[in-house]
Protein backbone atom coordinates (compact mmCIF):
# COMPACT_ATOMS: atom_id res chain seq x y z
CA UNK A 1 0.00 0.00 0.00
CA UNK A 2 2.94 2.37 0.47
CA UNK A 3 5.68 0.81 -1.64
CA UNK A 4 6.68 0.82 -5.28
CA UNK A 5 4.93 -0.82 -8.22
CA UNK A 6 6.25 -4.32 -9.04
CA UNK A 7 7.68 -3.16 -12.39
CA UNK A 8 9.51 -0.32 -10.63
CA UNK A 9 10.93 -2.80 -8.10
CA UNK A 10 12.33 -4.89 -10.98
CA UNK A 11 13.99 -1.84 -12.55
CA UNK A 12 15.40 -0.62 -9.24
CA UNK A 13 16.90 -4.01 -8.39
CA UNK A 14 18.66 -4.05 -11.77
CA UNK A 15 19.91 -0.49 -11.31
CA UNK A 16 21.05 -1.37 -7.78
CA UNK A 17 23.05 -4.34 -9.07
CA UNK A 18 24.78 -2.03 -11.55
CA UNK A 19 25.50 0.58 -8.87
CA UNK A 20 26.97 -2.10 -6.58
CA UNK A 21 29.21 -3.37 -9.41
CA UNK A 22 30.40 0.17 -10.14
CA UNK A 23 31.34 0.87 -6.50
CA UNK A 24 34.55 -0.98 -5.56
CA UNK A 25 33.63 -0.78 -1.86
CA UNK A 26 30.67 -3.14 -2.34
CA UNK A 27 31.72 -6.76 -1.88
CA UNK A 28 28.37 -8.59 -1.74
CA UNK A 29 24.65 -8.00 -2.10
CA UNK A 30 21.75 -9.75 -0.43
CA UNK A 31 18.14 -9.99 -1.61
CA UNK A 32 15.81 -9.62 1.35
CA UNK A 33 13.32 -11.38 1.22
CA UNK A 34 12.52 -14.10 -1.33
CA UNK A 35 8.75 -14.02 -0.65
CA UNK A 36 6.72 -11.10 0.69
CA UNK A 37 5.43 -11.47 4.22
CA UNK A 38 1.67 -11.61 4.65
CA UNK A 39 0.37 -8.18 5.54
CA UNK A 40 -0.99 -7.73 9.03
CA UNK A 41 -4.10 -5.79 10.02
CA UNK A 42 -2.19 -2.51 9.81
CA UNK A 43 -0.59 -3.42 6.46
CA UNK A 44 2.81 -4.12 8.03
CA UNK A 45 5.17 -6.77 6.68
CA UNK A 46 8.20 -6.91 4.40
CA UNK A 47 7.13 -6.52 0.78
CA UNK A 48 10.57 -6.54 -0.85
CA UNK A 49 10.38 -10.14 -2.07
CA UNK A 50 10.71 -11.51 -5.58
CA UNK A 51 7.37 -13.29 -5.06
CA UNK A 52 4.10 -12.05 -3.62
CA UNK A 53 2.97 -13.55 -0.29
CA UNK A 54 0.71 -15.98 -2.22
CA UNK A 55 3.82 -17.20 -4.13
CA UNK A 56 2.92 -15.57 -7.47
CA UNK A 57 6.08 -14.29 -9.18
CA UNK A 58 6.77 -10.57 -9.38
CA UNK A 59 8.44 -9.04 -12.47
CA UNK A 60 11.64 -8.80 -10.41
CA UNK A 61 11.86 -12.60 -10.22
CA UNK A 62 12.19 -12.81 -14.01
CA UNK A 63 14.96 -10.20 -14.19
CA UNK A 64 16.81 -11.10 -10.99
CA UNK A 65 19.04 -13.83 -12.55
CA UNK A 66 20.15 -11.47 -15.34
CA UNK A 67 20.09 -7.80 -14.38
CA UNK A 68 20.59 -5.38 -17.28
CA UNK A 69 21.09 -1.63 -17.02
CA UNK A 70 21.93 1.28 -19.31
CA UNK A 71 24.12 4.06 -17.91
CA UNK A 72 23.62 7.28 -19.87
CA UNK A 73 26.05 9.29 -17.72
CA UNK A 74 29.19 8.09 -19.55
CA UNK A 75 28.95 10.63 -22.43
CA UNK A 76 26.41 12.79 -24.25
CA UNK A 77 26.20 10.56 -27.33
CA UNK A 78 27.09 7.24 -25.73
CA UNK A 79 25.83 4.80 -23.14
CA UNK A 80 27.27 1.89 -21.21
CA UNK A 81 25.28 -1.32 -21.43
CA UNK A 82 25.89 -3.43 -18.32
CA UNK A 83 24.60 -6.92 -17.71
CA UNK A 84 25.17 -9.88 -15.46
CA UNK A 85 24.35 -13.58 -15.71
CA UNK A 86 23.83 -15.15 -12.31
CA UNK A 87 25.38 -17.22 -10.95
CA UNK A 88 28.70 -15.79 -12.07
CA UNK A 89 31.31 -17.42 -14.20
CA UNK A 90 32.14 -17.03 -17.85
CA UNK A 91 29.13 -17.02 -20.17
CA UNK A 92 28.73 -16.15 -23.85
CA UNK A 93 26.18 -13.37 -24.30
CA UNK A 94 24.75 -11.83 -27.45
CA UNK A 95 23.96 -8.12 -27.17
CA UNK A 96 21.00 -7.33 -29.39
CA UNK A 97 19.13 -4.24 -30.52
CA UNK A 98 15.93 -3.33 -32.32
CA UNK A 99 14.20 -0.21 -33.45
CA UNK A 100 11.25 0.65 -31.17
CA UNK A 101 8.11 -0.90 -32.59
CA UNK A 102 9.99 -3.64 -34.45
CA UNK A 103 9.55 -7.27 -33.47
CA UNK A 104 12.96 -8.51 -34.65
CA UNK A 105 16.21 -8.31 -32.70
CA UNK A 106 19.65 -8.08 -34.34
CA UNK A 107 22.81 -9.31 -32.60
CA UNK A 108 25.39 -6.52 -32.60
CA UNK A 109 28.09 -8.17 -30.50
CA UNK A 110 28.96 -11.48 -28.89
CA UNK A 111 30.84 -11.09 -25.61
CA UNK A 112 32.06 -13.24 -22.73
CA UNK A 113 31.29 -12.29 -19.18
CA UNK A 114 34.00 -12.00 -16.55
CA UNK A 115 34.28 -14.32 -13.55
CA UNK A 116 31.38 -12.57 -11.83
CA UNK A 117 29.15 -13.04 -14.88
CA UNK A 118 29.40 -9.35 -15.87
CA UNK A 119 29.86 -7.68 -19.25
CA UNK A 120 29.88 -4.07 -20.39
CA UNK A 121 29.61 -2.53 -23.83
CA UNK A 122 29.77 1.11 -24.81
CA UNK A 123 27.38 2.07 -27.60
CA UNK A 124 26.79 5.24 -29.59
CA UNK A 125 23.39 6.83 -29.04
CA UNK A 126 22.04 8.66 -32.06
CA UNK A 127 18.39 7.56 -32.08
CA UNK A 128 16.03 5.63 -29.80
CA UNK A 129 16.93 1.92 -29.74
CA UNK A 130 15.98 -1.02 -27.54
CA UNK A 131 18.77 -3.28 -26.24
CA UNK A 132 18.78 -6.64 -24.51
CA UNK A 133 21.16 -9.56 -24.11
CA UNK A 134 20.66 -13.28 -24.54
CA UNK A 135 22.58 -16.30 -23.23
CA UNK A 136 22.19 -20.04 -22.81
CA UNK A 137 22.38 -21.74 -19.42
CA UNK A 138 23.91 -24.82 -21.05
CA UNK A 139 24.97 -25.79 -24.58
CA UNK A 140 21.90 -26.67 -26.60
CA UNK A 141 19.52 -25.03 -24.10
CA UNK A 142 17.00 -22.46 -25.27
CA UNK A 143 18.31 -18.90 -25.24
CA UNK A 144 17.11 -16.68 -22.39
CA UNK A 145 16.73 -12.94 -22.77
CA UNK A 146 17.13 -10.04 -20.35
CA UNK A 147 14.52 -7.35 -19.96
CA UNK A 148 14.86 -4.86 -22.82
CA UNK A 149 16.08 -1.33 -22.12
CA UNK A 150 15.33 1.70 -24.28
CA UNK A 151 18.17 4.10 -25.01
CA UNK A 152 17.46 7.52 -26.48
CA UNK A 153 19.67 10.53 -27.26
CA UNK A 154 20.19 12.88 -24.34
CA UNK A 155 18.33 16.16 -24.45
CA UNK A 156 19.83 19.50 -23.60
CA UNK A 157 23.11 18.36 -22.09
Amino acid sequence: FAGVRPAQQAAWLQQGAYMAWRDPRVRTMTQYVWRDEPTGPNGAGWQSGLRFADDRPKPALRSFPQPFWVDRTVARRAARLWGQVRPGGSHAVDVQRRTPGSASWTTIRRLRTDGRGVFTLRVAVTRPVDYRFTWREAPGAAARASDPRRVAPARGR
